[in-house]
Formats: C-alpha cells, structure tokens, sequence
C-alpha cells in the first residue's frame, strides 16, 4: 500500500518542535503512565475496518488497561454526539468499554471512532474503523461475527496462578467450550503471536491456550499401541474424565490454530509443560490412536473414554478432526493403525436399509439414530480422512443422505449444522449438498437469530450459550482452521465503471487480503467464462463490443507450500462490472493515498490519477472537490491537488469527487490521512531458501518508518525464528541462521521505533535438499579433484566394466569418452563460477 510523505521546509528549530508536538500528542494505544487503551481491529489488523450497513446498530469495542476509575469518551467520527462514561477497570487484562452505535452513509464511506480514556491528569485514545458496505449476506455474516466475537471476549473467565494468566468458558465440558472459543477468535485471525497492546482478543486467546495445556494429563501408552515418537506416553486433555474423548480435538484444532507450532507451553504437567506445541499435540495424537477402540464391532472408533466398551458415531468424529489438521499443518504422524480400523468401523455402521435412512450413519450401529449429524460428522469426514475418494460410492451414498434429508434435525441442530460445516467446506470442497447451498442456508438461519447482545441462545447439543456461539462463529466464518484470502476486484477503482468500446479499464486486487496464508496469485477472467485470461494484483483489459461484463477476480494462498502439499491452496474471488457503452460517461475520480502527516504539517493531497473516459471527444475534467471532514459535503477544498493541515493526531477519512465539462459527476473516491506517529513498517525480505544445516542471511533492512522526517526511527529488530509467536531469537536488522532439516519455516520480524510503536510482519524460509552438481561424482555436493580422479578412472570404459560411472556418461551411449569429459569440465566451470 503506497504511503505518501510530505516534504517539509524550515528551520531547525521549526523541525525540532514538531518532532517534540509528534512525541507528545501522537495517538498511542499505549501511554508512558499505567493507562493502556486498545480498541478490537477488524480480523486482527488495525489497517482494517469492521463493515456495517447504513442504518445498522454495532458496538463500537474498546478496552482499557488500568486498576481504579477511568472516565471514557467514544467519539463515533459522523459528527453525532459523543458517548461517555466511567467504569471501574483492573490492570490485570484489557478490560472492556462498550458504546452502541448506528451509522449511515453510502456503500463505501468510512468512519473513524475514536476512544479516550481518562485517569486523572493522564489521557489515552485508540481508534476504532468503519465502513459502511452494502446489505450482502456476507456483510451480515461478518457484522454477526463481530459482535458475537465481543461478547465471548466479554464472558471468559479469567484468572492468574503462579504469575501465568488463565482464562475458560463455562462451568462444565470447559476444554470443549474453550477449546471452541479459542478458535472462533483464531479463525478471525486473532492470533497468541499477536501484540495484546493492539488487539485485545490476543489476551484472551493466551489465556485459552494456557487453561487448555493445563488441563492435560500423561497417558502411557505402549510403544506398539500408538506411541509413534516412542516417549511412552500419549496427553488427553479434559476438565473430566467421563467425557475426555469428546473434547480431545477441540483442543488440538484450537492448539493447531494457534499458528504457532514452536510456542513452548507454560502451563500444564509435567510432559507438557516446557514442551513446544507441536510436541505436545503430536502426543495428543498418539493418545488418540491408543484411546481407539479395539476388538470386536467397536473396533476403530471412539467413545467417552479411552479404550471404551463401544463406540459411537457421535464421539468419533472429535479425535478425527484433531488428527486431520494436526498432520496436514504440523507434520504430526498418526499411527498407521488408525485409518485402516476407522474404515472398517465407518462400513460397520454406514445404513444400507432401503429406506430413507440409506447411506447415513447411525449411532452405535448401522441403521440406529441415523441422522446428519454423524453422517456428516463421522461418515463423511471419516472416509475422506481414511483416504476414501469423494467419487467412492460410500462418501456419494452419504452426500444424498445429507441432501434428502436436509430438513431433519438439522437447523437449530447447532451439533449438526458444525458437522456439515467440516465434512463439506474442509473435506469435501463443495458449496452445495446437492439441491442446497449449505453455507448461505446456514448464514440466514444464524443471522436471523442472533440476539441484540451478539450471543446465540443455546441449540440443540450446543451445551450453552457460549459453545453454540462459538460453533456459530465457526460456521459463518469461511475455514475450518485455516481461512482463506478474501479477494476485492476494482474496475477504474470501483466496483462498477463506465466506459467505451476499445476503451482501456484498469483492474485493481490490491485491496485483496491474506487469511492464514499469504496470497501468491492473482487471475483474472474478463468476461466470468471460467476462464482466467490475466494474471497479476493489477492488469489491463479493453472491450472491442457494447455490453456489460462481469470481471471476476480469483486470488490463491501459498498454503499448498507451507504445507508441503498435504493440503492445497485456498482461493476466493470477487466480481466487478464494466458498463460498455457510447458516450457520455461519468469522470473517474482518484484521492490517491492513503496520506500519512504530522500536526501542523501541511498535506499535500493529489488527485491528478482522476480521469475522463470521454477526453477523445473533447469532454475533460473542470472540477475537483474535497471533503476533508467526513460530512458527506463535497467543500473543504478545490483543485487537482491541494494542501491541508490537521490540527490534532488522529486517522481522518476524506474523499475526492470530479465534475467534467457535461456536469457528469463521478462516484467518490475514498482513503485517508493518518496525523501523528505512525508505526514503524517491518519487512523481513524474503522468501528465502537454502539447503540444510547452510546458514542464510535474514535481512530486515527494508523496514522504515514513516515518520523519519521528523527524526524518528527504528530502533530495534526482533525475530521470531522458531515459530512461537515470540520475538527474542535474535536481535538485529540483519542475522545469520540456518535450519538442519528440509522443510516451511515461517519467520517473523519485529521493529520498534523511538517511541515504543512497533511493526510486524512475517515469510518463509525454504528449506530443500542440496541438489549435487553435475560435476559431482563422488556425491558429497562439491566438485573437486577427487571427482576429477574419478572421471580419469571411468574414462574409456564401457557399460558393464568395472569403474563405469553412469553418471559420467553425460550423452547416454553407454560409453565415456571425450565428449563426457568436455561436458563434465562445462559442468565444473559453472560449478567454479
């Protein structure tokens, strides 16, 4: 995202005070006293905005750090009243300040609301984003998201023991309703590696992931029943015995969603405790293969506790669903006993009656309590994990089940609807169950019936209020632990152009952003045939006849990379639309930006990339009208580019709309300016690949900070190398490191700046094996004199005679002569160069 920075002329001494107004009235979420402020960001990003729609009520989600009163002031940024108050607050964690708000204004228009807390003498504000979007179902689906994510932030638990920070759902099954929770928030992309001081819902994820580790328990399991790193013990992970199968991978998916394999954790038993994530889940794993059933009809599936007495279709899907991510994102082996069983378990109990239950799964036995729950749960996520093709008639049997029985003991079935989730969206990659769009009967059901405070009221199986909402969260949101990339396709900047035939219309992607993974590709096809006819984050295409076309933008995430092919990549795509058609057309208008500035620094603003599509008949741009203020009225400013100084920090929405020579207006164009310190931008270069044990150079030296015309600049670099989501392996803008085995490591960088802002970003590192040159005989991956001996030795003999090196014999006749020499010594020159 391009940045502008101003230039700025005057005296030392002018340069100097405004470098002193930036340390002293630059907004900061954190204050140098006791006072912290942060509000929510939308997805876990501050450069976002939380959508709304024109005349919809939200809440506006802030928080404070501070043991005593503090008085509160939200500023919603539309110019209507401010809404205040004081609350008694505590230190221990970012306590929650709430305001309830309705905005207006045309798909588009931005808001920026401000929080400030007061404590006596000292005052600390955060800003809180909002766009307005149009009324889509998916709109509705994140606002609901939103507000359901705010109101579990604001029902856990929370607690500290031994200087360690816990934090539960519920009083009973409280791994399952944690487990859920934790990933609802990191499904929303609300991750431990986060910082707390930005987005608050980091603290509570910390906490989830320290309750679920503390309440694991070592399980020994014999080396031939499970134990696949031969530590000889499994972990099962439960607030209760009797239900320790149910709630085992919750936990792992919330663990595994965590990102963060490298993460040692800090709480839990001895086996746990000290141990990296990917340990641990690795022996959850093989507590799940020995906690499997044996022997007999049961054999193969799962039940309430390990080792049970029967099994059930109900229980079995939950060890499944931890298992499944586990070894796709983490590598994690599952015992090579596991699959085959659970095939055999999952034909045991698939009903073949003639009758409507045909091809659904029943409870503990084929054709008993036959349902979409287990179909869908169990079945069809448990043949898909064995192995079993989609086309198999056992999984398309299943699928039909789910379609003729869609109306039954499904919606309000919050255990049900989550199965469908799984099998549908992670397995089976398909958007209908047959005759039904799955996710969009799902979202209207949930939307509809969420309350005003954002919970759900509990559904059938769904325990309470908080594991329904959870599992709600985790249906509307597109994944089931890793989330796709969110494609955005513009035409000329909008979502909708006007233009001649011929005519050439720009195509933007850049507003697209990453979900798990990061967005590697950008295709686009210009007429939605199905066929991708560019590719790039923008791209160029004209229209040689009249009509209107549907441009459709797909974006894929490199998670096929991380993975290391166990999965493959995700996509999303988006449409906007090219009218085609003779004069006249509306202008098209370009603010530019965003803009970033400082207090009393006069702004440069430019919209010199507006445009008229009618300038070949004469028709041209004659006005250009600013609104700097955010009221919808086009009249702070006027001219192709102006200047404007903000008085005070803050983030101000402005927009831009042009007027030509016919008095065609344009649609505005929309960005904003940020006043006051800025957080530092980090870039850790990148990606990087080496062979092992070969050490790499991780440069940092593209970072910067934005306000380096006002004297700040970075002053620290921190990396995160092991994945743990904690920046303290290595300190400095440039290191060395190297890796010892092949395979993605994901690696971040930190930067700070003078006053305490920071920056984050993150790449891989490729680890893959050496490949030998060609001048390598000898395979020790060098070319030498050794090797040269060895092609002395080889030479003149045939295939078949001893000393007859095949790799020596570059042209394949069977015989080394000269011609392999002269190849060989191009190979060694290259090697030298």
């Amino acid at each position: 995202m391009k940045r502008h920075e101003n230039s700025w002329k005057g005296s030392i001494v002018f340069a100097v005070m405004v470098a002193i107004a930036v340390l002293f009235t630059a907004p900061s979420a954190q204050a140098n006293g006791t006072l912290e402020v942060a509000c929510v960001p939308w997805q876990g990003n501050e450069a976002y905005y939380h959508p709304t729609w024109d005349g919809k009520e939200i809440t506006l989600k802030g928080t404070v750090r501070y043991k005593g009163t503090v008085s509160y002031d939200w500023d919603p940024g539309d110019g209507s009243p401010h809404i205040t108050g004081t609350v008694t607050a505590t230190d221990a964690y970012p306590y929650p300040i709430e305001a309830r708000h309705t905005y207006s204004g045309a798909d588009g228009t931005m808001y920026i609301a401000t929080l400030t807390v007061t404590a006596g003498t000292e005052s600390v504000s955060d800003t809180y984003r909002v766009i307005i979007k149009a009324k889509t179902l998916d709109i509705e689906s994140d606002v609901a998201i939103d507000e359901a994510l705010w109101w579990l932030y604001k029902r856990q638990n929370r607690y500290t023991s031994g200087g360690i920070d816990y934090g539960y759902w519920q009083t009973s099954y409280r791994v399952a309703h944690t487990g859920a929770a934790v990933q609802a928030f990191e499904n929303n992309m609300h991750k431990p590696y986060g910082e707390p001081s930005k987005d608050p819902y980091v603290d509570a994820v910390r906490r989830g992931l320290n309750y679920l580790t503390s309440k694991m328990h070592k399980v020994t399991v014999p080396a031939d029943d499970g134990d696949t790193n031969g530590n000889g013990f499994g972990i099962a992970c439960y607030d209760a015995y009797s239900h320790e199968m149910y709630e085992i991978g919750i936990a792992m998916m919330a663990i595994v969603s965590s990102d963060t394999p490298g993460k040692v954790a800090v709480a839990g038993p001895s086996g746990v405790v000290g141990r990296t994530y990917r340990e641990i889940v690795q022996d959850m794993a093989d507590f799940c293969a020995y906690a499997q059933n044996d022997g007999g009809f049961k054999d193969g599936g799962w039940r309430y506790q390990r080792n049970y007495s029967s099994s059930d279709n109900s229980v079995t899907q939950w060890p499944i669903i931890g298992m499944e991510p586990a070894e796709a994102k983490w590598g994690i082996t599952i015992a090579d006993f596991v699959r085959p069983r659970l095939e055999g378990w999952l034909n045991r109990t698939q009903c073949t009656a003639t009758d409507w239950r045909y091809g659904g799964f029943g409870y503990t036995s084929a054709c008993s309590w036959v349902n979409i729950a287990k179909t869908a749960g169990t079945g069809i996520t448990g043949f898909l994990f064995c192995g079993v093709p989609v086309t198999d008639s056992r999984v398309q049997n299943a699928i039909n089940f789910i379609d003729t029985n869609w109306g039954s003991d499904n919606f309000g079935n919050i255990y049900a609807m989550y199965g469908v989730k799984k099998a549908f969206e992670e397995f089976l990659g398909m958007e209908n169950t047959g005759s039904h769009i799955w996710y969009d009967e799902y979202a209207r059901y949930l939307v509809d019936r969420q309350q005003s405070d954002g919970r759900w009221n509990t559904m059938k199986y769904g325990q309470s209020n908080e594991l329904t909402t959870a599992w709600a969260v985790l249906i509307l949101r597109k994944g089931v632990y890793d989330i796709p990339p969110s494609a955005v396709a513009k035409a000329n900047g909008l979502d909708a152009t006007e233009v001649d035939k011929d005519q050439v219309v720009n195509f933007d992607g850049s507003q697209s952003t990453d979900g798990t993974y990061h967005i590697v590709k950008y295709e686009w096809d210009w007429e939605s045939d199905g066929t991708y006819d560019a590719v790039g984050m923008t791209a160029t295409h004209s229209y040689s006849a009249y009509g209107t076309y549907t441009v459709t933008l797909r974006v894929t995430d490199n998670r096929d990379v991380i993975t290391g092919g166990a999965k493959p990549p995700m996509t999303a795509t988006d449409t906007c639309t090219v009218y085609v058609h003779p004069p006249p057309h509306p202008p098209i208008a370009d603010a530019d930006g965003p803009y970033i500035g400082w207090v009393g620094v006069p702004v440069t603003l430019d919209g010199s990339g507006s445009w008229d599509p009618n300038e070949p008949w004469g028709d041209y741009i004659v006005e250009w009208a600013w609104d700097l203020d955010n009221d919808g009225l086009f009249d702070n400013a006027f001219g192709e580019t102006v200047t404007y100084t903000w008085g005070a920090p803050g983030t101000y929405p402005i927009a831009l709309k042009v007027k030509d020579l016919d008095g065609l207006e344009s649609a505005p164009s929309r960005t904003i300016v940020e006043i006051g310190n800025h957080d530092p931008v980090a870039d850790p270069n990148g990606p990087y690949e080496t062979p092992p044990c070969t050490p790499v150079t991780l440069d940092g030296s593209g970072s910067y900070d934005p306000d380096k015309p006002v004297g700040d600049t970075i002053v620290s670099y921190e990396w995160d190398l092991d994945n743990d989501g904690e920046y303290d392996d290595v300190i400095g803008m440039t290191t060395v490191f190297h890796w010892d085995t092949e395979g993605v490591y994901i690696i971040r960088l930190k930067v700070t700046d003078t006053y305490g802002a920071t920056g984050t970003a993150g790449t891989i590192v490729t680890v893959t094996a050496a490949v030998a040159p060609c001048c390598d005989l000898d395979n020790d991956l060098d070319c030498d004199y050794d090797d040269f001996m060895m092609f002395v030795g080889a030479y003149g003999k045939y295939a078949g005679d001893p000393g007859f090196i095949p790799k020596a014999d570059y042209d394949n006749d069977s015989r080394i002569t000269l011609v392999d020499y002269q190849k060989w010594y191009e190979c060694y020159q290259d090697f030298m160069d």
